[in-house]
């Protein structure tokens, strides 16, 4: 008996989406990578051209040679790309450290970059506020700094400084002396204006602000004892089939390009001494370094 005419067109259209959705029809669409960022300097520059900032080329980069994709940027806070993450939502982000709670539900590159180290960032006019917690090589020991709930100082919740500062922060969204917020693009311009007696940033990011901002105040960064490491930095995408491909595509890439041309506006930002001190980091062992 012949099926009916209703049960027959509905068997056609299954046909066809589902050689729609393996590729093998005569429909194809490309997948769509939703790059996510905050838009904060140095990292990522909204400008009238397009993205810039040092992390904003390396996205520009991958997307321009991730050539079997189309690809979607959207400014969205980290703390809330981590969440959409962990929801199982598609998301990608160039720049990103690795830690044992991020990859239940992330999915990471290899290392496209190598950061140099958290520093305490204060003002040169404080300077003897913190010798107390200064070792003879002029390092700062973090874990006893925390304990002076005198200075004061802000946190952005979201960001992660590698495990050891991490944990070392855990707990003090229940100290008074400690703002916690989402973001941290302020910090610095507070640092200057004495509403902050220090804070903590990457080198390259008191180099552009020092660059950058139309003030006398001399910043000075002090390395941490307890984050003797370069961190590594990978873009994470959400841990999904998605997710997966997309990485597997960076990789490739990363293999393919040892120059690793995408680093260029990210080495601008450093000295000739730190940027030797990058590439040696990247050299010996990469894999094996503190994540």
């Amino acid at each position: 008996m012949k099926a009916p005419a209703t049960f027959r067109n509905l068997y056609r259209v299954a046909v066809v989406v589902f050689l729609f959705l393996n590729g093998t029809g005569f429909a194809s669409a490309q997948q769509t990578i939703i790059w996510a960022h905050d838009a904060q300097p140095p990292g990522f520059v909204e400008t009238p051209n397009g993205l810039e900032g040092f992390a904003g080329y390396t996205l520009r980069w991958f997307q321009e040679h991730l050539t079997g994709y189309d690809h979607q940027t959207t400014v969205m806070p980290l703390a809330r790309t981590i969440a959409d993450m962990r929801n199982g939502n598609f998301a990608c982000w160039a720049g990103l450290i690795k830690t044992e709670e991020r990859a239940n539900f992330v999915t990471f590159s290899d290392v496209i970059a190598v950061n140099l180290p958290v520093s305490v960032i204060i003002r040169a006019e404080q300077l003897t506020l913190f010798t107390p917690y200064l070792n003879d090589d002029g390092a700062l020991s973090l874990q006893r700094l925390l304990q002076n709930t005198a200075l004061n100082t802000a946190i952005r919740g979201s960001r992660s400084y590698g495990p050891t500062i991490d944990d070392m922060l855990k707990h003090t969204n229940l100290m008074r002396n400690v703002r916690q917020t989402a973001n941290d693009d302020m910090f610095l311009e507070l640092l200057a204006l004495g509403r902050l007696d220090w804070v903590l940033y990457y080198p390259a990011e008191m180099y552009h602000y020092r660059a950058s901002a139309d003030t006398d105040t001399d910043l000075i960064s002090i390395p941490i004892i307890e984050a003797p490491d370069p961190l590594n930095i990978h873009v994470g995408c959400t841990k999904n089939p998605v997710g997966m491909a997309v990485i597997n595509d960076i990789n490739t890439l990363i293999k393919v390009r040892p120059d690793k041309p995408w680093m260029k506006q990210f080495l601008a930002l450093h000295t000739i001494a730190e940027q030797q001190r990058i590439f040696a980091a990247m050299e010996h062992h990469p894999e094996d370094l503190t994540e």
